[in-house]
């Protein structure tokens, strides 16, 4: 199960959504042999639907996050999932109101890849509501994070590419990961070979 969410994963990264989507059921459809729900499995289902929503699937995306369990839809991966959802849906607001438990604390032991995926979707809800200042303050702060790890899988998961561009024509303390992030290949459209994180994926599958 591990196996097949890691390949959906990459595939997500390099925007092969229809690819991905098929890993990831082949992933679900083993999780559901399992005597107990691996841990995996919850950030496993938020990216599923994460792809529905590449897809431009976005009611079977919002059904599949309304049959979810109340607790379930309460994590970290889910909040991320729905905000993505609400983007894709024009509603911004909803996006932040989804995401604000995740970025003020109130959700417990949210890693930090997690963090900087809900930080990336805040940016844009935030520059969609016409909050600039907020937007740019955010995106410092996914920066921060992943200028300590090297990890910046979230990125490509997540892509704003007109986002970070137009953040490093303004004050940022991370120039050099900014123009890193930004020749990635898949979301970001760089060509040639790049490592997905400067020090590997980082366990990103069971990270996320």
């Amino acid at each position: 199960m591990s196996l097949r969410y890691a390949r959906a994963v990459l595939e997500l990264a390099r925007g092969r959504y229809q690819e991905a989507l098929a890993a990831f059921r082949r992933a679900e459809t083993l999780a559901a042999t399992l005597a107990t729900q691996h841990t995996s499995v919850t950030s496993m289902r938020s990216r599923m639907l994460q792809t529905l929503v590449r897809l431009g699937q976005t009611g079977p995306a919002e059904q599949a996050l309304a049959e979810l369990g109340e607790d379930e839809r309460a994590t970290a991966e889910m909040r991320t999932a729905d905000a993505a959802l609400r983007l894709a849906l024009d509603d911004p607001q909803a996006a932040a109101d989804a995401l604000a438990p995740v970025l003020d604390g109130s959700v417990s032991g949210v890693r930090r890849v997690r963090l900087v995926t809900a930080l990336l979707l805040e940016a844009r809800a935030r520059d969609a509501l016409g909050d600039q200042t907020t937007a740019g303050r955010v995106l410092e702060r996914a920066l921060d994070i992943t200028e300590s790890n090297g990890i910046v899988l979230p990125f490509l998961l997540d892509p704003a590419p007109a986002l970070l561009e137009r953040h490093r024509r303004y004050r940022t303390a991370h120039l050099a990961l900014l123009s890193q992030i930004l020749d990635l290949p898949g979301g970001y459209g760089g060509a040639g070979s790049h490592p997905v994180s400067r020090g590997g994926l980082g366990g990103s599958s069971r990270r996320g």
